[in-house]
């Protein structure tokens, strides 16, 4: 079972530098609700994949651009993670301001904010029982703040994510996850540092690290 995990592509949302409580709370409502961008994107076949997203249109269009799928599964389970103002009055903030403190109301889990970060991760964890339990190939596409949660979630439950970026989830960026005890008898590194548990890496490892020897063996000059 292997888990493909996209962010949208980029929103047609024009975010203003400084906001009020309410116009930062209007902005956030609008942005669950905006389009992509126009983008140049080739389409695949979906294969043997189940698709599913979030309910907000970024995440089915950036479907429909990048695979040929007839079924996509439109769940709250990967909405993003609903931030509001954190205080109610009328000065104005940055925009990084709002989202840092609304944040920080979430990991807390102060009620002002519309889910806690137990409640988002709870909601992580529902998503991947779904899909454990169907057992099929499936391709994710959610939002950066929310995919950030369900990636720590799969990490815990022993999978391996491979990603071209280390940073910031970049939009239309594509991650994989599968369960280490998979992945690892075909991957380049070395299970016996990463996983000593996996019996199938560390006998890959050894069998790598004899053949090593042997073809050095062979080059020496005597």
């Amino acid at each position: 079972m292997k888990i493909i995990l996209i962010r949208h592509f980029k929103t047609d949302m024009e975010w203003q530098a400084h906001y009020t409580a309410a116009t930062y709370d209007n902005a956030m409502q609008s942005y669950k609700l905006a389009h992509i961008l126009p983008v140049d994107a080739q389409r695949v076949a979906g294969g043997e994949y189940a698709f599913y997203c979030s309910t907000a249109p970024c995440t089915s269009e950036t479907i429909a651009l990048l695979f040929d799928v007839h079924t996509v599964t439109k769940t709250p389970l990967l909405d993003e993670v609903a931030l509001r103002s954190f205080t109610d009055d009328s000065k104005l903030r940055t925009l990084a301001e709002w989202q840092r403190r609304a944040k920080r109301q979430w990991r807390r889990g102060d009620s002002r904010q519309s889910e806690t970060k137990s409640q988002t991760e709870a909601r992580a964890g529902k998503l991947l029982d779904m899909l454990e339990s169907e057992g099929k190939s499936c391709v994710l596409v959610s939002h950066e703040f929310y995919l950030r949660t369900i990636i720590r979630t799969l990490k815990a439950r022993n999978y391996v994510i491979t990603r071209a970026g280390f940073f910031g989830i970049a939009f239309g960026e594509r991650m994989r996850a599968t369960k280490r005890n998979e992945r690892c008898g075909g991957c380049r590194h070395n299970c016996v540092l990463i996983n000593p548990a996996c019996e199938v890496g560390r006998d890959k490892a050894i069998t790598r690290r004899i053949t090593m020897i042997s073809e050095n063996a062979g080059r020496m000059r005597f």
